[in-house]
């Protein structure tokens, strides 16, 4: 909880930097288009190897909004403000099975589905033009959840439940994208979500589509 707190304050300090006008520089002479976002995807586990080896590609959507602010640096702009990002990712009951049981037939598995939700403050550099490459980071909140999943024997109709778990800690995101089209747009992007949980580092690899819309 600590985490959160400290990526929360240090959240609103890079907002207050962005939005501060200093007189003798001529960084920040006036403030850009709001910008609202939608997407959706496919997500794939990366790391640790419990969630790579078990639990299949699966989908993921995601919405933000930021404020764009119009720097005179070169062809650069940079907006900062916030997104919420969703995956959810399948088990992989034969692979699971196999491995960790050493069991080929005769069972089955139900539940145990992963979901991976995060609530970032963000910051997007972009590169104007026709269409816009862009680069942005983000840190906040990281929730890592494993439903409850239930282990059947399909001769003997016994079954043995495998508990969930779920953790709240600190996550951050990288990513980089392209987006094209003014008022309304669209954008590609790939992402990188870092978790720290208490037992390892969940590291996840979403691509995504999605539509923007900026005003003034």
């Amino acid at each position: 909880m600590k985490k959160i707190i400290y990526a929360i304050i240090l959240g609103v300090a890079l907002v207050n930097v962005c939005y501060s006008r200093d007189e003798g520089t001529n960084l920040a002479e006036r403030i850009g288009p709001i910008e609202v976002y939608g997407d959706i995807g496919l997500s794939s586990a990366l790391s640790p190897e419990a969630l790579k080896d078990y639990r299949r590609t699966g989908f993921n959507f995601g919405i933000g909004a930021g404020k764009g602010m119009n720097m005179n640096v070169g062809k650069f702009d940079i907006s900062v403000g916030g997104r919420i990002d969703y995956s959810s990712l399948d088990f992989y009951v034969d692979e699971f099975l196999r491995k960790e049981k050493g069991i080929e037939e005769g069972y089955s598995i139900t539940g145990g589905e992963t979901s991976i939700l995060t609530l970032l403050g963000t910051a997007k550099v972009i590169l104007s033009g026709i269409i816009s490459p862009y680069f942005y980071g983000g840190l906040g909140f990281f929730r890592f959840s494993i439903k409850d999943a239930t282990m059947y024997d399909l001769i003997s109709y016994e079954n043995e439940p495998i508990p969930g778990s779920s953790e709240n800690t600190f996550g951050i995101s990288l990513g980089a994208g392209v987006e094209a089209g003014t008022p309304f747009g669209l954008f590609a992007e790939g992402q990188y979500i870092i978790g720290f949980t208490e037992s390892s580092t969940q590291l996840l690899f979403p691509i995504k589509l999605g539509v923007i819309y900026k005003w003034e």
